[in-house]
């Protein structure tokens, strides 16, 4: 397993249990679903969406065309993140490529702002990040690579058709006995590395990797909602675990709940999984989590998700809900 920032006498995190694509969906329901257990399925991605994505001249994976050509692809909620001076350098290093050269493109207000704050958003269209991917490919050095442009969970029922297509939900969410509403799905594109604070969804989530490598670290709601709440406790905050804001993108909150959550005392009950393309993660609702790329060279990152929830069959108990 990845060591995850702990050093050498770090507390070791449990490894969720992982199975074969193989799993059938009636198995997947009862060993997982009803009991309320995350599980890692190896192996199980779909794969019209690997056309989304081509390695390009330098060996990088990109964007494809059938992604980036498309005219009616929306414009896209982008999230940007800087850390230090390094970050400020490569930013405008691309935003100067970007307006002179090949490029011949306008750089979002955000990216172009010299004052901007350590967490920013922004919509813009996606070839921003194939531009990005692009600059990144000509820089053997990840200090001069654009990084930490992500776009951040984008709706897919707002793409067109047939990409939407592209991304049917798995077949393990598709058990005729018990039928399933799938709330939403959303993208998440962006340049490495990439994170996601430590949250909670209100229904369960199916995740899966598309590109690149990411790991989450998971908790049960009793266990989660205390480490949030010490936090909380700790930083003199009151912030409410149901409506998250860009609290948890920036500041002390984000710091000290990346450090409690990643760091080497982390809490004895957590669990990690590591995805890679082609891997599943099943999140029980309401369990906590947090998410974070593998490396963090500006390589592209590339995941999709679906909230769910089987609807309860006539004649079935109600603690099968």
């Amino acid at each position: 397993m990845r060591a995850s920032g702990g050093g050498l006498h770090a507390r070791p995190v449990s490894t969720i249990r992982s199975v074969e694509s193989s799993i059938d969906e009636a198995t997947f329901y009862d060993q997982a679903y009803v009991v309320q257990e995350p599980l890692v399925i190896r192996d199980c991605i779909a794969p019209s969406v690997s056309k989304w994505f081509h390695q390009n001249e330098h060996g990088d994976v990109t964007l494809d065309s059938k992604l980036t050509g498309n005219s009616n692809t929306p414009e896209m909620p982008y999230e940007y993140v800087r850390t230090s001076i390094e970050d400020d350098v490569a930013r405008a290093n691309f935003v100067s490529w970007l307006q002179g050269g090949k490029a011949s493109q306008p750089a979002p207000e955000t990216l172009n702002n010299k004052n901007q704050t350590r967490f920013s958003q922004f919509n813009a269209p996606i070839g921003l990040l194939s531009k990005a991917i692009e600059f990144n490919a000509q820089h053997k050095d990840s200090k001069m690579r654009h990084k930490r442009l992500y776009i951040a969970q984008m709706p897919i029922n707002e793409l067109d058709p047939e990409l939407q297509l592209d991304l049917e939900a798995p077949k393990l969410l598709q058990r005729s006995a018990t039928p399933c509403d799938v709330y939403n799905t959303s993208i998440w594109l962006g340049l490495e590395p990439t994170y996601t604070p430590w949250h909670r969804d209100p229904n369960p989530n199916f995740f899966m990797q598309l590109v690149g490598q990411k790991s989450l670290r998971l908790l049960p709601p009793g266990p989660g909602g205390k480490v949030f709440m010490q936090v909380q406790n700790a930083i003199g905050s009151a912030n409410s675990s149901r409506i998250r804001g860009t609290e948890m993108m920036e500041g002390p909150e984000r710091s000290a709940l990346h450090d409690t959550v990643w760091g080497g005392d982390a809490p004895k009950e957590v669990q990690e999984a590591t995805l890679g393309p082609h891997d599943c993660l099943f999140i029980p609702k309401g369990w906590w989590h947090s998410v974070k790329s593998v490396r963090e060279e500006g390589h592209l990152n590339a995941s999709v998700n679906w909230w769910f929830r089987f609807r309860q069959p006539r004649g079935e108990s109600a603690g099968r809900s």
